[in-house]
């Protein structure tokens, strides 16, 4: 019998993920189903992006992220994890996190590097 201790790995925690504040800025998030729709960009982490709809993209979904417009990076696809409805003055909002996928390898990098250092 195999008494050597079992490792498990822990999925990436986003706690652990520097979230960097950007500029507000509008962006596409398309759904296979659902079709694409303006987004605003509210922070950007290596793991994934954060940002606020009018629109109800269900949770868990996978997503298609397009750039904002005059960006030099590639459209790239994300999950989303969490879902919360604000109120912006009257207004309801979804806000999203939303975590890269694993296959992205060096886009995430990519998206996360343009992204933060346009913040205001």
């Amino acid at each position: 019998m195999d008494m050597s201790p079992t490792v498990i790995i822990a999925p990436e925690d986003r706690r652990n993920a520097l979230r960097q504040p950007s500029k507000e800025m509008v962006f596409a998030v398309e759904h296979s189903e659902y079709g694409t729709h303006p987004c605003v960009l509210l922070d950007v982490s290596r793991t994934g992006v954060r940002y606020r709809s009018s629109f109800c993209f269900p949770c868990g979904s996978i997503v298609t992220l397009h750039p904002p417009v005059g960006a030099q990076i590639a459209q790239t696809e994300a999950q989303i994890m969490r879902q919360s409805v604000m109120d912006v003055d009257g207004v309801m909002y979804f806000e999203y996190g939303v975590r890269f996928t694993t296959e992205l390898g060096a886009s995430r990098h990519t998206w996360f590097l343009h992204l933060r250092q346009n913040a205001a």
